[in-house]
């Protein structure tokens, strides 16, 4: 265990996948947990995560939307601790099917996202400490693919990522980007370690896909 063991990390789309195996890498290493998704799997996870002897709440709403992510921001203050540690890996399938849905679709998630970060980062900002990942996709390199609105959301986040580790370099907040290379267990697993192993580390460490299943970026 850390000598930082106790303090909180929150984990969004920490139902299942990816989500649910950063969790448990925080949760193997001390951390209390709020875990965020939009389905009642989350209270599943949850009650097994905590069976570690950590104590973990489970929220579920939707991260999509301004509203869900104020319903995370105030279950975050109303146990009187800030984040050490955010993980941003809320996300669903492309739904939309014609331009104007998958429009709303790219927006929600984009906004969705700044808002939460935006929402948690200040308050690490203020207490001089605190670690970001940021979670997106391969699909963000494919390019014409039959979800160019969702597969631009997941570019957006590597980008934004390396924009938001410039604006914090001269701060105590580390800010790190996970690209998972393909969906299965046995990836989500090895990723999982790979981010948070390199989110406390601090590491910059670029590698492609095909080199690797997890490509993670650090720009600070």
């Amino acid at each position: 265990m850390e000598t930082n063991a106790r303090r909180l990390a929150v984990i969004t789309g920490a139902s299942s996948g990816l989500g649910l195996e950063l969790a448990r890498q925080c949760a193997q290493h001390g951390y209390d947990l709020i875990i965020a998704a939009d389905e009642v799997l989350i209270l599943d996870a949850a009650e097994e995560l905590a069976s570690g002897g950590i104590t973990v709440r489970p929220v579920q709403c939707d991260l999509s939307t301004l509203e869900g992510v104020d319903a995370l921001r105030d279950a975050i203050t109303a146990g009187g601790r800030a984040a050490d540690i955010l993980i941003a890996n809320a996300g669903r399938e492309p739904r939309g099917c014609t331009v104007d849905a998958r429009l709303i679709d790219a927006r929600a998630y984009i906004d969705g996202t700044i808002y939460l970060i935006d929402q948690v980062s200040r308050s690490m900002r203020g207490r001089g400490h605190g670690r970001i990942l940021i979670t997106y996709s391969i699909a963000g390199l494919v390019q014409e693919t039959p979800h160019p609105a969702h597969d631009g959301h997941k570019a957006f986040l590597s980008s934004f990522a390396a924009a938001l580790g410039r604006e914090l370099k001269h701060t105590a907040v580390t800010v790190a980007c996970l690209m998972p290379g393909m969906n299965g267990s046995t990836v989500f697993k090895r990723g999982a370690r790979t981010g948070y192993d390199s989110m406390m580390k601090g590491e910059l460490s670029r590698s492609r896909p095909r080199q690797s299943p997890a490509a993670l970026c650090r720009d600070h």
